[in-house]
């Protein structure tokens, strides 16, 4: 039942935190997380005075809510100057995606500096089994594109807009030419670089705030030559974070908006 999936999960999502007795309960973090009152007071699962609960589960209620469903198109509605759109295909890369419900896959450029950017976004607007954001199926060594390979990956941690956040960084070639790729999950509002922290997001943003959306988030740069690697590296990893500062707000509202989750 989907009361039992509340206990039972949430039980064992709820590691211990903190050094206080009360902090490191999980039978207190359930109850929390469940919001279980008593006569408008939390119920405490320990007070030796306590009966057991018997009252409404919320937890329950946003297992059993309806999903949301796409309410808007997914675009990207105001201008990231520099970085122009532009319909000339410049590598003949992109991800191997399955099912999503909406896309991004657009070039953008940046006039005066001549970088180039992939943009590739793909939303799920209520995942369920076979159509998720973690699927066998979806990839970034892209099976219509044998030609390149990843040559490298690694998990950086990155600042973008005054914010940190982790990304898978890879490096794909192809007959002399190399593409750097930073790329992560976006589960309801949690953001992640790996399958298993994304299904527990899927788990914590349907338990707690009702979102059952995702999306796989990736941009990419060619890597140019210079003259020495580290030299290479840094100038595309600069090329994707001058991007994000203009483009991740813009486009973590368009991921909102398209199901509903803002104006």
């Amino acid at each position: 039942s989907a009361e039992k999936t509340v206990d039972t999960l949430v039980a064992l999502l709820r590691l211990p935190r903190g050094e206080e007795a009360y902090a490191q309960g999980i039978l207190h973090n359930l109850s929390i997380d469940l919001d279980l009152k008593v006569n408008g007071e939390l119920f405490d699962p320990l007070a030796v005075k306590s009966e057991p609960w018997f009252g409404e589960k919320s937890g329950a209620k946003l297992l059993e809510s309806q999903p949301r469903v796409i309410q808007a198109p997914l675009v990207l509605k105001n201008d990231l100057s520099p970085w122009e759109p532009v319909q000339r295909q410049f590598w003949d890369w992109k991800p191997e995606v399955e099912d999503a419900d909406q896309h991004i896959e657009q070039i953008y450029w940046a006039r005066e500096s001549a970088e180039l950017i992939g943009l590739y976004v793909y939303q799920y607007a209520v995942q369920s089994q076979g159509k998720e954001v973690v699927n066998i199926r979806n990839r970034l060594d892209n099976r219509a594109y044998k030609h390149w390979r990843i040559a490298s990956r690694s998990v950086r941690d990155i600042t973008v807009g005054g914010r940190t956040l982790q990304v898978q960084e890879i490096v794909l070639k192809a007959s002399g030419r190399e593409l750097l790729i930073w790329h992560w999950y976006r589960v309801g509002d949690y953001l992640s670089t790996d399958k298993y922290t994304a299904k527990w997001d899927a788990l914590r943003a349907r338990l707690l705030s009702g979102r059952r959306d995702a999306a796989i988030i990736t941009v990419s740069t060619p890597i140019q030559a210079a003259l020495n690697r580290q030299d290479e590296l840094a100038e595309a990893q600069n090329t994707l974070s001058g991007f994000l500062d203009r483009a991740l707000v813009e486009l973590e509202t368009a991921l909102d908006i398209s199901v509903g989750e803002v104006n």
